[in-house]
């Protein structure tokens, strides 16, 4: 092997649980310390974030490909004085539904020539992974919905709440709820969020808020809380004064629609509550 090659760690596993579930488990930073390391991860496409051991070691990271319920990729780097251990590498989770649950292929890549213990320790640990990865997924419930679909999540404060609301998500919704929450950071850096009343909530400052939405069977409602003052204004109308709705049903967003409601939405005062 030349010097330029590289060599991967490959480990697949069939695990009794639907696909929905495992990618809780594998994006959902209180989930990924019980099997993995402590993290402060967040499911959004470049979000950079740390891999922290019990060993002391700090693992720098990047989402680089992320497809809700099916693939996850992210950076996995180990500086060091050492080059034997100074590993640039990518681990890459792969879900495929099954008839009993979901085959779970992890790669990790990038292991050069000389760095033969770095690669033998990611031959043993991802086994060690996986393994607590699956009493994780034995321990967890379902999360509990409410009769239209929407997740039922307790009140909260930060991302974590609804990026645990996001996971939730049913379906295609899921996909949906990481693309609006990716969308509105990008265009409101910063901004604030919460759960609150079973629905995510965002705004400029804490307390104060431009934008929420919540699942229904059929489509995902967003609510504009200053919505008669944008332009144009958003389709739904609502019985609360300045509120207005858009309902995006599967396949219908609207990114450059969107970003600029929610551009002009966080410009105006926010709706305390």
């Amino acid at each position: 092997m030349s010097e330029t090659q590289t060599r991967s760690v490959v480990v697949e596993r069939d695990i009794g649980h639907p696909p929905e579930k495992l990618w809780r488990a594998l994006t959902q930073p209180h989930l990924m310390e019980a099997w993995l390391m402590k993290t402060d991860f967040a499911p959004t496409l470049g979000h950079r974030f740390t891999l922290r051991g019990e060993w002391g070691g700090v693992l720098d990271c990047e989402v680089l490909d992320i497809e809700p319920g099916r693939i996850l990729s992210y950076s996995w780097n180990h500086k060091h004085d050492d080059p034997a251990f100074d590993l640039t590498s990518v681990v890459t989770f792969t879900l495929t539904p099954t008839a009993a649950g979901t085959h779970l292929r992890v790669e990790q890549s990038g292991f050069r020539p000389k760095q033969r213990q770095a690669f033998g320790g990611a031959l043993q640990g991802w086994p060690g992974f996986l393994g607590k990865l699956e009493q994780v997924l034995d321990g967890m419930s379902e999360p509990k919905r409410l009769s239209g679909g929407n997740p039922q999540i307790p009140k909260g404060y930060g991302d974590a709440p609804v990026q645990a609301y996001i996971a939730a998500m049913p379906d295609w919704q899921q996909p949906l709820g990481v693309r609006l929450d990716a969308l509105i950071e990008a265009a409101v850096p910063g901004v604030k969020k919460a759960v609150k009343w079973n629905s995510p909530f965002y705004g400029v400052e804490e307390g104060v808020w431009f934008l929420s939405f919540h699942c229904f069977k059929r489509y995902v409602k967003v609510a504009f809380f200053k919505g008669e003052a944008l332009e144009p204004m958003p389709p739904g109308t609502s019985k609360q004064k300045n509120v207005r709705y858009l309902d995006i049903h599967e396949g219908e967003l609207d990114e450059a629609r969107f970003s600029d409601w929610v551009k002009q939405a966080a410009s105006l005062p926010g709706e305390k509550m």
